[in-house]
């Protein structure tokens, strides 16, 4: 990048849609002002008194948040509070903070924050993104209890004139009582297009760029910024001449965003009218709001893990039966996709069980878990089966790597089928029972594996991953990640034709579903089902109707004689910009 622009260029990840022009308020984080302090051993239980109180306190703030937020934007948001009393109440959570007080005589605020340290990076080595991002969540948590404690004031978000707010991290609670009058926009060093901070500003309409390191060294209050949350570009103090720039593209903006609403009841079709069907991802009933409002075919993949997560436990069969119910019911008859578990052994099983692993990307993760942990294992399956009597439902498992995963999975699927017959719990019978195609061993023996299931679901994030045995969150390796690459594009191509011999249908889902400029190209591969975050459904149906299946086609047999990934890259962005499908990197300056 040239060297003048680099001065006001910041990018990071676009969390929340829109553009806005305004004044820098920056806001710097409670737990960065901790410090630690050590105590009499007469004086600590009048600190866990102290800290009790706190927790009350948080206790009747959240509940008064989650009345307040219902009626504002809706219930479902509002149980983002819910998840956060169950931290509040969660025996061991304050155990630990009790026990650092009591043995350790440190101050309740430095207990608290090692705890929310510990907790929070146990979420960071998840890998799924959305799921690193529930680590947001604790520190909330965090923040309230050693505002609390420490007599801080509330964050004054109750501001005179309108500002882009700049700070560490956005926690939910600050998120929902932000003023879309007054708060045109945020900007924060961490979290991520999964986070709840992200999520609640989609539902209240405020652009929002997080993920930008550095961030706080480099902004001061009053600087004027441009944030643009459609592509994660952050500009500080930029010149007049591009300043107007962007007022040109906010107006461009909104009269396309009123042009996509309308798209919600047309047919998702191609040119020549071959049908393609937009599945939606998600992690709860937050996003399945999401998924309706924005024409989602259905539910191409239930992520179960976050409840998990939040409560730090394996819950029952019966909670878990209760939330599957309430998903598959409110999808109102539109088909759901549940995959079972996806997480490493070391997060839940506090009594020894897994060592802590040097690679546990490669480890003790997932299905590889559970066909250890039967019993868990079934837990799951019945309340899967269960929620299948309220609605059309599929079974999806994760982390596959052979076909004897494949037959035991299967052999336990029926065993426990069986034993709600027994017991005459109803379940649907003709239950689909899918596996995720996202390790390269099973895209290679895809055809052994298709004859022992009802349908396949491409993972294209671990996939990707592993086939170029790159880590994307490592800085060393991650410019060497890229789904173009003609090896991943292989495998993919290999997993469809299978499918479309062995008449199973076949899914895509991951990033690379919902990033426009791969759309075209996933088409003329010969894939007519996507799955994709729900606020990329209306581009991606836009972008559906706007192609022709024939040519793409043609230009998917041109990128497999191709040889690297920039090659692939350079052709698909020649043929996209024919339709107008282009990717922005840079600012805006012309």
């Amino acid at each position: 990048m040239h060297e003048e622009i680099s001065k006001w260029f910041l990018k990071g990840i676009a969390a929340s849609p829109g553009i806005v022009i305004g004044k820098a308020y920056v806001f710097q984080d409670i737990l960065l002002m901790v410090e630690r302090r050590n105590l009499e051993e007469a004086h600590a239980e009048e600190e866990v008194a102290h800290l009790k109180e706190a927790i009350r306190q948080v206790t009747d703030e959240l509940m008064e948040d989650n009345s307040q937020l219902s009626l504002r934007i809706g219930k479902k948001e509002a149980e983002i509070f819910l998840a956060h009393l169950a931290i509040l109440k969660d025996p061991y959570f304050i155990a630990r903070i009790l026990k650092d007080i009591r043995e350790d005589r440190v101050d309740a605020e430095s207990a608290v924050l090692r705890q929310i340290d510990e907790f929070g990076e146990a979420f960071n080595k998840m890998g799924d993104p959305y799921l690193r991002e529930r680590g947001a969540d604790i520190r909330d948590i965090g923040r309230r209890i050693i505002g609390k404690l420490t007599s801080t004031q509330e964050p004054p978000w109750d501001f005179k004139e309108p500002v882009i707010l700049v700070t560490s991290e956005l926690a939910p609670s600050d998120t929902v009582r932000l003023d879309k009058k007054k708060v045109l926009a945020f900007v924060t060093e961490l979290g991520g297009r999964d986070s709840h901070a992200a999520i609640l500003a989609r539902s209240l309409g405020i652009p929002a760029v997080l993920g930008i390191e550095g961030l706080l060294s480099k902004v001061k209050k009053g600087d004027t910024l441009i944030v643009d949350g459609d592509t994660g570009i952050v500009l500080i103090r930029p010149p007049l001449e591009l300043i107007q720039n962007y007022h040109d593209l906010q107006r461009k903006r909104e009269s396309y965003q009123t042009e996509l609403c309308k798209l919600v009841s047309l047919p998702c079709e191609t040119l020549g009218g071959r049908e393609i069907r937009l599945w939606a991802n998600i992690g709860g009933l937050t996003d399945l709001e999401y998924a309706l409002r924005f024409g989602a075919y259905g539910i191409g993949l239930f992520r179960t893990e976050l409840p998990f997560l939040v409560w730090r436990r394996f819950l029952s069969e019966d909670e878990q039966f209760s939330l599957y119910q309430k998903v598959v019911t409110e999808a109102a008859g539109r088909e759901v996709t549940i995959r079972t578990l996806d997480f490493g052994g070391d997060k839940f099983f506090e009594d020894g069980k897994s060592q802590k692993e040097k690679n546990p990307f490669l480890g003790y993760r997932s299905i590889r878990v559970f066909l250890k942990e039967k019993d868990l294992f079934k837990q799951q399956l019945r309340a899967i089966l269960r929620a299948s009597a309220y609605g059309p439902v599929k079974i999806l498992f994760p982390m596959i790597s052979n076909i004897g995963e494949v037959t035991e999975i299967r052999d336990l699927f029926e065993s426990t089928k069986k034993e709600l017959q027994i017991e005459g719990i109803p379940f649907d019978e003709g239950i689909l029972f899918g596996v995720m195609i996202e390790i390269p061993s099973v895209a290679i023996l895809a055809d052994q594996i298709a004859k022992e299931v009802d349908f396949l679901s491409i993972g294209t994030n671990d996939l990707t991953q592993y086939t170029l045995a790159v880590d994307r969150d490592n800085d060393l390796v991650k410019h060497l990640y890229d789904p173009l690459n003609p090896a991943v594009l292989r495998l993919i191509r290999n997993v469809v034709e299978v499918a479309n011999r062995t008449n199973k249908q076949i899914t895509l889902c991951g990033e690379m579903a919902g990033t426009a400029a791969y759309i075209p190209l996933l088409l003329g591969i010969g894939l007519t089902d996507l799955s994709m975050n729900p606020s990329c459904l209306l581009e991606a149906k836009k972008i559906v109707r706007s192609v022709k299946y024939e040519h793409w086609q043609s230009v998917a047999k041109r990128v497999f004689d191709l040889a690297s990934a920039q090659e692939i890259n350079n052709l698909i962005s020649v043929e996209n910009g024919r339709v107008g499908i282009r990717s922005q990197d840079g600012p805006i300056t012309s």
